[in-house]
């Protein structure tokens, strides 16, 4: 079997190994790229816990901040887990959606106790603040996911092959943009099943021609490996999920006429009569309607016949009229003008030009008072005037004295230089906000990169891995190359991580006994040193402390173990590097983790120093 999992390549792993164990070939297809703010910070004032609704949300989070003793609430065990991971010990899983997150809240977390966060992207799936309405809930966008822009080549040739068995998505952002891709390719979907974890990714793909449309009973990914169960065991059983969604839904509306129960192949005699009845009687209003359809299209040719008819005198109809005086109307109520309008002179023009046609028309079919409004409407046209006021400031302009070219040409000049002038301090201005905002800029990402970088000191001084914490601060590093080329020295060690300086201590007592072992004896034939030998290989003698002599073996493995009482572990690698045969072997796997540890300190350091030195010039030198 072909699946393909929508999820963002982060989340995707353990649905893929869960597919694989289920003899599932998965192709991960990310229609959503998460991409971490590279300005985003953390207000943890006031805050008594975090809310996480989603792995992306955690793993914004531990990029934003190096606290770990909140409480966090996360919408399901995956999300949780991923906390966890990521050094949060105070976690509980809602295991559900949303809305169970904020039941869990309300259960657990008291509203005078400060403010809650959530950590989201830029677009959330549900209403925290409405759902836990009597709580201070603000909202952190660390992240953005931003919709694919297409499918990749793999996807694209399994859509349109035919090839996918199953299809899988988790969010209805995702389900959605699938639609959208999906509409300009040839896909064939009608032997593939769509497993979605909710109605609501649902909605978004129902009606793409898949073999069938499948939901979670809850919003879990374990809840939706079981749907998929169900359809590799064959059962098409729709059941109810807990949630009140069907467990599975029509690719498409069934057939209304399956639907519809089948009469008996005999009817009863009078059920056929009735029918026949009723279906003569449904003739009549369609008899009904030709006739008055036939009447209306004879009406101009026989209405002048009957008594009520219009005769050929008539020269304009009721409905002309009311029209001709609902407009005079509009024009009376506008009032007297100062000014006639081209408007209001086109439509005098036209009325004119009507009562022209009406004037040849017989006197009684234009009524008296309609000519009358017409002619009142004439005569205030004539007797519009300037209003006194408009008349008073046009003689004061008329009689202001006009200026010398030569003071025109002045005022000119002088309003160019004036522009210049302004011109001149506007681009000024522009540099120094520029310069402003730039600066600003590389502070806040010089502050950010120190901070992932203290975290990655605190996650690499132990001997855990520190893969997650070395990805945040290269991510922080884009701008900064000569830092990134120091963080990536890290890269060889991240996946296992290094000893600590306490573990190199203690485990170099008994690597100090190999070494002083492993001295070449001088050759004898005598017996005493046969004797000797034999003793020396069943029990080691060493000097402890600080050597009295300043070489040999003996001398280097003393030296070593003073450096390492004193913290001094480049002192006690330069000890044991004096050393020469069999003892320098011996040392050899010893050295090669102190190595790594001074080398994990050194690019920290490196990096550690220069940040403090941007930031303490304000990014300037």
């Amino acid at each position: 079997m072909k699946a393909l999992v929508t999820r963002p390549r982060e989340d995707a792993g353990p649905l893929v190994e869960a597919l694989r164990e289920r003899g599932i070939d998965a192709a991960v297809e990310p229609l959503l790229q998460i991409r971490l703010r590279e300005d985003a910070a953390l207000d943890l004032d006031g805050v008594q816990a975090l809310l996480f609704t989603s792995a992306n949300g955690a793993r914004a989070a531990a990029s934003a901040t190096a606290n770990r003793d909140l409480p966090v609430f996360a919408v399901g065990d995956a999300t949780a887990g991923e906390a966890r991971r990521l050094g949060w010990t105070q976690v509980e899983s809602a295991g559900g959606n949303v809305d169970d997150l904020a039941r869990l809240v309300a259960e657990r977390v008291a509203p005078e106790k400060g403010a809650l966060l959530h950590v989201a992207g830029s677009v959330v799936a549900g209403d925290l603040v409405r759902l836990l309405g009597g709580y201070s809930v603000r909202r952190a966008v660390l992240y953005d996911a931003d919709p694919a822009p297409s499918f990749s080549p793999e996807a694209e040739a399994l859509l349109r092959e035919g090839a996918l068995d199953v299809v899988l998505f988790f969010s209805p952002r995702t389900a959605a943009r699938f639609a959208e891709l999906v509409q300009g390719l040839p896909a064939r979907l009608e032997r593939t099943t769509a497993l979605c974890l909710s109605s609501a990714v649902a909605a978004k793909v129902r009606n793409l021609g898949w073999h069938a449309v499948r939901v979670a009973e809850a919003p879990t990914q374990a809840s939706l490996l079981a749907a998929l169960d169900a359809v590799l065991a064959g059962r098409h059983d729709p059941g109810i999920s807990s949630k009140g969604d069907a467990m599975s839904e029509p690719a498409s509306p069934p057939n209304a006429a399956a639907t519809e129960p089948t009469e008996p192949e005999a009817a009863p005699v009078a059920a056929q009569a009735r029918e026949a009845s009723a279906s003569r009687s449904g003739l009549w209003p369609i008899i009904a309607l030709v006739l008055v359809l036939a009447a209306v299209a004879a009406a101009p040719f026989i209405a002048p016949s009957l008594p009520w008819g219009p005769k050929a005198g008539s020269a304009i109809s009721p409905e002309e009229l009311a029209a001709l005086s609902e407009r005079v109307a509009a024009l009376e109520r506008r009032g007297e003008t100062p000014a006639v309008s081209p408007e209001i002179e086109g439509r005098l023009a036209r009325l004119e030009e009507q009562l022209g046609r009406l004037a040849q028309r017989p006197a009684a079919s234009v009524p008296p008072e309609l000519v009358e409004r017409v002619q009142r409407l004439e005569a205030a046209r004539a007797e519009v005037s300037i209003p006194p006021d408009l008349a008073r400031r046009i003689e004061a302009l008329e009689q202001r004295p006009q200026a010398s070219p030569e003071g025109v040409s002045a005022a000119q000049q002088e309003a160019h230089r004036a522009a210049d002038e302004v011109q001149a301090l506007q681009q000024r201005l522009a540099a120094l906000e520029e310069q402003l905002r730039q600066q600003a800029s590389a502070d806040r990402t010089d502050q950010a990169l120190l901070l992932a970088v203290t975290r990655l000191r605190q996650s690499a001084a132990t001997s855990r891995p520190f893969a997650a914490e070395l990805g945040a601060a290269l991510a922080r590093a884009k701008e900064r190359p000569e830092l990134a080329a120091e963080l990536r020295k890290l890269e060889p060690f991240a996946e296992k991580g290094v000893p600590t300086i306490a573990m190199l201590r203690q485990e170099f007592d008994a690597v100090a006994a190999e070494i002083v072992r492993a001295d070449d004896a001088p050759a004898s034939d005598g017996w005493a040193d046969e004797i000797l030998a034999k003793v020396r290989s069943l029990v080691t003698i060493r000097r402890v402390g600080k050597a009295t002599v300043e070489s040999g073996v003996e001398a280097a493995v003393a030296n070593a173990e003073a450096a390492l009482a004193e913290g001094d572990l480049d002192g006690a690698v330069a000890a044991l590097e004096t050393l020469e045969g069999g003892a320098a072997k011996a040392a050899e796997p010893w050295l090669a983790e102190a190595r790594r540890r001074l080398g994990v300190e050194a690019a920290l350091g490196a990096v550690e120093q220069r940040l403090v030195a941007r930031l303490a010039t304000d990014g300037r030198s």
